[in-house]
């Protein structure tokens, strides 16, 4: 129950429209596109908090269903073969792999179960297909598709070409983008960046394989990681661009004015400016990299890749040229936001508990201990939510003593705020809690409104509804009247709920009726009634609460939910 929970009251918390710890997307560019990523080895099993922070679909777990979800879910898919009287099937291992980190783990949890969707391939003639299909409706906005593969039960040596095409043009229109997949005994995500709303087939061909499978299917916003804390340690604000030049040629400017400055970093007379000139350079690459993707993506993914390569091999010889700088903040945030840019989440997390030490050094001893902390705050608030990890954890917990030593910093109680949203939105809420409660305690046992509405919040998710209750009691008439209100209201009514305190959730969803939420949001609340009940095992009020939504809202992704809801317990 507190997975969905997390999701609806997270509305009243950051605002419409921009991911967690992000920049805001934007708008998709008229012209749809799908383009190659490079493949991941290194995550394996262990998808979550790096993939599915959107949606995810994990073929098998629970065959023959799957285990779907994420904070855009519902979204609409239609898995099958080339011959429409063989379906796709669902394939549950029944092997040990409790301690197999290929395996994806289920939601929540740390127990991994082997599924995956297959071509039954094995019963046709080799190269004779006949394949998997799996069409998706994009949604709005800017993605990263993966698509995890391991080899399941035994190795059996599989390999597939995988082609994406616009699912209106048919199976033998130009593809948007092909790609190989094989050597996946270990795991192997591969990974398309592509754009919506549009509807795609993904085709797994069966190839020379003894069937096609897939174990993971997932959607994730793309973004560029912030580069405050690259330009803030720099000294290096974002300069206004000659309005006649394209995006595309002043990033090939820029990769060629960092490429000489670099000559001159590396040699044995260069002095401290001329290694901060080059630093500069390289960050003003990486901005004009995030302007070309927004004006060009097609142009941004063909070239990002062999971009950023080149820059990291630039960093190498520096670090190798100068070992005094190895370790530098400048150095090692050039680094990381190259690794980020490229999803490489192994690198960059290594990277991350590098930074994060340099920080902490600088903001203790350093000459401008302010403003490292102000790097050190942003790198912890953007980087906490872009992918999890023990190193993001360390440079959060390490940013909120800093912040209890130097809480007379300029807006030290407005950074831990945010920094503890970000903890919560990526499902740290031990993080948000520990911070909340450490700034209380140093500011004398008070809190703005806005931080004690979150730390109720925080309680609730780790499912202490007792020591929730009184955060959002005292908080929820003080939101602004409007969608923050409605979303407290929510808040406070599934604390309620799992407390089992069913009359005191009752009187707040009157209460929300009587604000006129519209009839979306009434549904969501008997959504979460209805959810409590289930795991109380009362599937009658569960029954009677669908229905009740089944009226409220008489179609669209809310209907066809409550409607499956209601035909699953039937099944039952």
């Amino acid at each position: 129950m507190l997975q969905p929970l997390l999701v609806g009251f997270m509305a009243a918390l950051v605002p419409c429209g921009v991911a967690f710890g992000q920049q805001p997307i934007p708008a998709p560019v008229p012209e749809h596109y799908v383009a190659c990523l490079p493949d991941d080895v290194a995550t394996r099993g262990d998808w979550w908090p790096f993939y599915g922070t959107h949606v995810f679909i994990l073929p098998g777990m629970r065959s023959p269903e799957q285990i779907r979800g994420g904070v855009g879910w519902p979204l609409l898919y239609k898995v099958y073969t080339s011959n429409s009287e063989d379906p796709a099937r669902s394939w549950l291992s029944l092997r040990r792999v409790h301690d197999d980190r290929r395996v994806p783990h289920e939601p929540g949890t740390t127990k991994r179960t082997a599924g995956c969707w297959d071509d039954h391939g094995e019963e046709y003639p080799l190269l004779k297909g006949p394949d998997f299909y799996l069409d998706l409706e994009v949604p709005q906005g800017r993605f990263m598709l993966s698509l995890y593969f391991f080899e399941i039960d035994w190795i059996q040596y599989r390999a597939h070409t995988v082609t994406i095409f616009e699912t209106a043009k048919g199976r033998d229109s130009p593809p948007l983008a092909a790609a190989k997949v094989d050597n996946y005994f270990n795991g192997k995500y591969k990974r398309f960046a592509i754009s919506g709303p549009q509807n795609v087939t993904v085709k797994i061909a069966r190839d020379a394989s003894p069937n096609a499978v897939v174990s993971g299917v997932f959607f994730d916003y793309l973004f560029h990681p912030s580069l405050a804390p690259v330009e803030k340690l720099l000294a290096s604000p974002p300069a206004a661009p000659p309005p006649t030049e394209k995006p595309n040629e002043r990033l090939a400017k820029a990769a060629a004015e960092a490429k000489a400055r670099h000559a001159k970093a590396v040699s044995p007379a260069a002095t401290d400016a001329q290694i901060a000139d080059y630093l500069a350079a390289e960050a003003h690459t990486f901005r004009t990299m995030r302007d070309a993707e927004e004006a060009d993506p097609k142009f941004y993914y063909a070239n990002a890749p062999k971009l950023v390569a080149e820059t990291l091999a630039r960093i190498a010889a520096l670090q190798e040229a100068r070992p005094t700088f190895k370790l530098a903040p400048k150095v090692l945030a050039i680094a990381y936001h190259g690794h980020r840019l490229m999803y490489d989440y192994a690198a960059s997390d290594k990277l991350l508990g590098e930074l994060s030490s340099a920080l902490s050094l600088e903001a203790r001893t350093g000459k401008d201990q302010v403003g490292a902390l102000d790097a050190l705050a942003g790198l912890a608030t953007g980087c906490l939510t872009e992918r999890g990890g023990q190193n993001i954890a360390t440079a959060f917990n390490t940013l909120v003593t800093l912040f209890n030593q130097m809480l007379d910093a300029p807006n030290a109680l407005d950074m831990t705020h945010q920094a503890a949203l970000r903890a919560l939105a990526t499902n740290h809420p031990d993080l948000a809690v520990g911070a909340l409660r450490q700034v209380r305690a140093k500011a004398g046992g008070k809190l703005p409104t806005k931080s004690r509405f979150l730390l109720g919040n925080a309680l609730l998710v780790q499912g202490k509804f007792t020591e929730a209750a009184p955060e959002l009691e005292a908080t929820v008439d003080e939101l602004p009247k409007g969608v923050k209100q409605t979303q407290g209201l929510l808040s406070l009514l599934s604390c309620y709920l799992g407390a089992k305190q069913d009359d005191k959730a009752r009187a707040v969803y009157d209460r929300l009726a009587a604000t006129n939420p519209g009839a979306d949001v009434l549904a969501e609340a008997r959504f979460r009634f209805a959810f409590a009940y289930l795991e109380r095992g009362d599937k009658g009020k569960a029954e009677a609460e669908f229905k009740a939504i089944l009226k409220q809202v008489p179609s669209g992704h809310i209907h066809e939910e409550a409607k499956n809801q209601l035909e699953a317990l039937k099944a039952k």
